[in-house]
């Protein structure tokens, strides 16, 4: 039997599912990789989860608390997380001057962004298949920016199959060995909480 492993950019993909599925559904992490090796005969060796917080947001050091409490103590789960980072500032086009306050409201303009989630998951990705850890990987992302990664660990005799929500990621499925779309399995992975 075929060994299998399960890598979530979890931002990437909650997004996917809230944009296509609405806010009303959550994706059951606990139960996902375990179905998904279910449903294909493979062995389950682990699923490993990365995702980017914003340490001055309540909601977000409230979600990495469950991450890293909750989800970590899911069968064979490995959660990263890491700090956004402050973006560059956001200039006017046409004059170049920083634009700090928004116009329509006022607030001030501050932009996070993730680093080290995406660079952590294709190492991991890359280190694991090296090490001949698994045969297959499910990747829960429709970022296109793995396309490279996945190409390299296909070459190597790996399998990569994109886990995806409705349309998105066509990109990344286009090198990889197979697609699943998770809203055929609604009812078994979804919730409304």
């Amino acid at each position: 039997m075929k060994r299998a492993k399960l890598f979530i950019d979890f931002w990437n993909f909650t997004i996917s599912v809230r944009d296509i599925l609405g806010n009303e559904y959550r994706l059951d992490y606990e139960k996902l990789p375990l179905y998904l090796c279910e449903l294909h005969d493979f062995v389950y060796e682990g699923a490993y989860l990365y995702a980017g917080i914003d340490p001055d947001k309540e909601g977000e050091l409230k979600l990495k608390n469950f991450l890293e409490n909750t989800v970590q103590f899911f069968s064979g789960y490995t959660v990263k997380t890491y700090d956004k980072k402050r973006a560059k500032d956001v200039y006017c086009t046409s004059c170049r001057q920083p634009l700090t306050v928004c116009p329509n409201c006022g607030n001030l303009i501050v932009r996070k962004v993730e680093r080290s989630v995406d660079v952590a998951l294709v190492t991991d990705l890359l280190q694991l298949a090296w090490d001949d850890t698994y045969d297959v990987a499910f990747l829960a992302s429709a970022d296109s920016d793995f396309k490279s990664a996945v190409e390299f660990i296909m070459r190597r005799g790996k399998k990569v199959i994109q886990i995806a929500v409705g349309n998105a990621g066509r990109d990344l499925a286009s090198v990889c060995w197979r697609r699943i779309d998770i809203t055929r399995y609604k009812d078994d992975l979804l919730y409304n909480p």
